[in-house]
């Protein structure tokens, strides 16, 4: 019996028991904003092989297809910086006033540590109907969703903006 070698990138089935688990291989942006090739690991548990191939191959065309990194480590706080510091100046100044209250009061003390894949439609969609339920004004809810709307498509560290799609009250 002779085994061929798999083709670098295509990924891994493993038998695990009475199920299945898949390897492959996606970018990643590191914290300090180097791009790098991480290892990702799933179980898939009690599936069959045709199942977890299918899995295999849906995760190795959506990191490959895509050049933009699949995650980002960079926090919140640090692509922040970055938007306030480029992009910022070019508002008018009672707008840039504004946008600057609205990131330090609430969107960093909400989410300035956490990873920028982290910062999901989930977790914006909570912080919206937490807004909502301390008695913030629709306009006001809006106005922090615009800001953070501007901050998480910037310079490629997602591939969609989680703040698309998120529900606001009217």
């Amino acid at each position: 019996m002779t085994r061929t070698k798999r083709q670098y990138g295509s990924g891994c089935l493993l038998k695990r028991g009475k199920g299945w688990a898949i390897r492959w291989r996606e970018i990643e942006i590191a914290p300090d904003g180097t791009r790098k090739k991480v290892l990702r690991y799933e179980a898939l548990g009690d599936v069959t092989r045709k199942i977890a191939s299918d899995t295999l191959a849906q995760k190795l065309v959506a990191a490959g297809e895509h050049t933009t990194p699949m995650r980002s480590r960079v926090t919140f706080r640090t692509l922040a910086g970055e938007w306030e510091a480029s992009v910022m100046p070019l508002y008018k100044h009672s707008t840039q006033i504004h946008r600057r209250f609205m990131l330090k009061k609430h969107l960093l003390p909400r989410f300035g540590d956490l990873a920028i894949s982290d910062v999901t439609r989930q977790e914006l969609q909570a912080y919206v109907a937490h807004l909502h339920r301390a008695g913030y004004a629709p306009r006001t809810i809006d106005h922090i969703h615009d800001v953070v709307s501007a901050i998480l498509p910037k310079w490629g560290h997602l591939r969609e903006n989680p703040a698309r799609g998120v529900d606001l009250p009217s």
